[in-house]
């Protein structure tokens, strides 16, 4: 119904019907591609990080404690623009898969990438590629959403 007039609407034809199965959405190429980590992935990439570089799950008392940020440490780092159009149009294979990792540390804020990822954790072949040099981004500058500094008491290892 319209809210003004009390006329029924356009959207009242969209109504699903009672007893109608649920909603649901196809699995679709886009998804594949640039689709965000499921939590195990971030779980996995994080203990992947942690045991490569020595890094703690939550900040903690040491000056030199170097610990993963808070609720965005670990993102989908997006894939090339031109093999992920390939891919979405049927001309190329899908690209690898590689996380985004922020660390913190006395040196400042330092980015990773992390990949590639193989059935949502890091591959046997998975490497660790600075993507940015420290000091670049100041620690008053990370990345980071309002609540997030409460959020690093958690340990994503």
């Amino acid at each position: 119904f319209s809210h003004t007039s009390g006329v029924p609407g356009p959207h009242v034809a969209c109504k699903q019907s009672p007893g109608a199965p649920a909603l649901t959405f196809a699995h679709t190429r886009a998804a594949e591609t640039l689709g965000e980590l499921s939590s195990d992935e971030v779980r996995s990439v994080a203990s992947w990080f942690a045991e490569k570089t020595g890094a703690a799950g939550a900040r903690n008392a040491s000056p030199a404690c170097v610990w993963l940020a808070g609720p965005s440490a670990v993102e989908l780092l997006r894939p090339p623009k031109a093999a992920t159009v390939a891919y979405l149009d049927g001309k190329g294979p899908r690209p690898p898969r590689f996380a985004r990792v922020t660390a913190v540390g006395p040196a400042g804020v330092q980015e990773y990438s992390v990949g590639p990822l193989e059935g949502g954790h890091p591959a046997l072949s998975a490497r660790l590629q600075p993507l940015l040099k420290p000091g670049d981004v100041p620690y008053v500058k990370r990345p980071t959403e309002v609540g997030a500094d409460i959020a690093l008491a958690e340990s994503l290892v």
